[in-house]
């Protein structure tokens, strides 16, 4: 590099990730009131007098150039020389030669993957591991120079052109320079179409976990948790990031991710941000807490270890029917849709996904991916309510298939009838044999599923549709055989799902739903609509197909508005097990706090009274105590018995 292409490179983006905005800023203001002199420019070196300062500017950058003040590092007087040269920019140029200025997103997607790896060293499974996750990753592509934003790992790399990845400028914590550094160039690389190396990525293989790590990272939670509820320290995040990236965390990707979303939440409470919610916050942890406790005894457990990706491997022959499909975006970003998918001959649920990272492929559209091809038989959406048959489909363990193209797939020629669909093994037409299944396939206790979990259901009733203002959503009652209700949850965006629905009504013939625990209560939304269309089955998918309006039913829309513009009524009875667990839960934050636990002896009396004994041994342990690890242990209790609650 010429001190020409390194003064180009280096333009204010570059300068300020070196610095600080307000160093530069300082520099920009003497810049304009003293211009300093050039002494001396060649391909290698310039010297430039600023302020009665002699600085000498190396073309290797800022980092090996050198001032006589006494300020350490990059100073303000380099800074003030490079913004003269940068202005002066003939005063550098070197007759005939054009200068380098590369860009660096180029140069870093240019990389042979054995120079990463190098680089990285021992941080190269770490890095690799994290550039797989759901990581929110931002980018600002600035000129020829970029910047990479880490804010769940509370860091930001800027790459600046023809520096490579030791020169790239850093903020953030100093033991994970190389780390980070490392993921921000697997994350421009990803961005650009460049995928991690699969002999790098950490295998599904399970590592022995040793009582000794266990112990650590058990007492690390219970540091960071104290540091969060009484304080909201930022201590709580750092904890958290240093554990969740931590050697050993490397080879638990469920317990990493657990980490990191309660980083998240750790950096909310340091905010004092009225996101942040303690008592979900402690059953979190708690849930933490005891994922350590169950790989302590069985850490080949797969569900406990977690994946970092899917791995599929060829089946026999299968026909699957594509029913419905959902449209996600994580916390962090990362998009996407999944498509449920029926095997008619197992009689189980699949789910075909395809999505992307957080600022990853900034030209993937979900829309466009749901006309996508799948399999070789069509396109997503052609696909609905068809019969397709995949002679060697690949099938993961955790029931997903590959959308890629077979050489054989068959498209077959009679689509599937309202009655077929409502005639098989999955269609419930009985909400409490729903709640089973659901509570079944969602798994129990710490091995319960984090992801949504697909159902058919065959309402026989349909009751109204009224707005929550507490939680900012629609509420749809569908009844049983029996005339038990299930309530479906729209959000409030989608009111004109809401009203087709409504208008709908008695024509509905199905429904796909979707089941979720979001802060340990279970909520369920519809996937799809299905319905019989002359002497065909159609499938309405909500995220996704527009609804066509009938002529005539704008004044009768109308009147829909008006009604459900009107709140739901407020229930004037609170379900004691349910304020039960709120109380039991608000003690727990109160013992972690430091705080008196004012209420706990009449909660534990009402726990009594109810016959949960085991939730009042672990309450009143961890007010006698009163320590943090006890509270944990009674917060996943109370956790788990929230969980049950939802599933009633």
């Amino acid at each position: 590099m010429t001190i020409e292409s390194m003064i180009l490179s280096h333009d204010e983006s570059a300068l300020e990730a070196l610095t600080s905005k307000g160093l530069l800023r300082r520099a920009k203001r003497v810049l304009g009131e003293n211009q300093g002199q050039i002494e001396t420019v060649d391909k290698d070196k310039a010297v430039v007098n600023v302020e009665g300062c002699r600085v000498e500017l190396d073309a290797k950058g800022p980092a090996s150039s050198s001032c006589t003040c006494k300020a350490h590092g990059v100073c303000r007087h380099m800074l003030h020389a490079i913004l003269l040269l940068r202005n002066q920019g003939s005063a550098v140029a070197e007759p005939g030669i054009e200068a380098e200025a590369s860009n660096s997103v180029t140069e870093i997607c240019s990389l042979a993957d054995e120079e990463v790896i190098k680089f990285s060293g021992t941080d190269w499974a770490k890095a690799a591991e994290l550039a797989a996750s759901e990581l929110d990753v931002s980018f600002e592509d600035e000129g020829i120079n970029i910047t990479v934003r880490l804010a769940e790992l509370n860091a930001a790399v800027t790459f600046i052109s023809g520096n490579g990845l030791k020169g790239a400028a850093y903020k953030g914590p100093k033991t994970r320079k190389r780390l980070l550094t490392t993921l921000a160039a697997l994350a421009v690389r990803q961005r650009e179409g460049r995928g991690i190396p699969k002999e790098s990525v950490p295998s599904n293989a399970v590592r022995v976990v040793s009582a000794e790590f266990i112990d650590q990272a058990q007492k690390t939670i219970e540091r960071a948790v104290s540091a969060a509820l009484p304080s909201r320290s930022v201590l709580a995040r750092d904890l958290f990031l240093d554990l969740a990236i931590s050697t050993r965390c490397e080879a638990l990707p469920r317990l990493s991710a657990e980490l990191r979303e309660l980083a998240t939440q750790a950096q909310l409470a340091s905010e004092r941000s009225v996101d942040f919610e303690p008592e979900s916050f402690l059953m979190n942890a708690a849930r933490a807490y005891a994922l350590l406790e169950a790989l302590r005894s069985n850490a080949a457990d797969p569900q406990l270890v977690g994946a970092v990706r899917r791995d599929y491997q060829r089946s026999d022959e299968i026909e699957v029917w594509p029913l419905g499909v959902s449209r996600w975006r994580s916390r962090t970003g990362a998009r996407g849709l999944t498509a449920y998918v029926w095997d008619s001959g197992i009689g189980r649920w699949l789910t075909v996904s395809e999505g992307r990272s957080a600022g990853v492929d900034t030209s993937f559209d979900v829309l466009q991916a749901y006309s996508m091809p799948v399999w070789g038989a069509g396109t997503l959406n052609g696909l609905m309510g068809r019969r397709v048959r995949l002679p060697e489909p690949s099938l993961s363990a955790d029931g997903a298939i590959s959308a890629k193209a077979q050489s054989r797939s068959e498209l077959l020629t009679d689509p599937l009838s309202i009655d077929e669909l409502t005639s098989i093994p999955a269609a419930h037409k009985n909400w409490t044999s729903l709640r089973t299944d659901l509570a079944t396939r969602m798994g129990q206790g710490i091995r319960r599923r984090p992801v949504p979990v697909p159902a058919f259901i065959v309402p026989t009733g349909f009751g109204q549709i009224g707005f929550d203002d507490m939680t900012q959503t629609y509420h749809w009652e569908l009844f049983d055989n029996s005339g038990d209700a299930l309530v479906l949850n729209i959000h409030a965006d989608d009111e004109d799902t809401a009203l087709r629905i409504w208008k709908l009504g008695k024509k509905i013939s199905a429904i796909v739903i979707e089941a979720r625990l979001e802060n340990h209560v279970r909520t369920v939304r519809p996937v799809s609509i299905v319905t019989r269309h002359r002497n065909s089955t159609s499938i309405h998918n909500i995220d996704f197909d527009a609804w066509a309006l009938e002529r005539g039913i704008s004044r009768a829309i109308s009147k829909v508005k008006e009604s459900l513009a009107q709140p739901l009524a407020v229930s004037g009875s609170t379900d004691p097990v349910d304020q039960m667990i709120a109380d039991v839960s608000e003690e727990l934050v109160s013992i972690v706090s430091g705080s008196t636990a004012s209420k706990a002896e009449v909660v534990s009396r009402r726990l009594e009274a109810c016959g949960l004994a085991t939730m009042q041994g672990a309450l009143n342990d961890a007010v006698a105590v009163s320590s943090t690890s006890s509270a944990l242990r009674a917060a996943y209790l109370a956790s788990e018995l929230k969980v049950l609650v939802a599933h009633r």
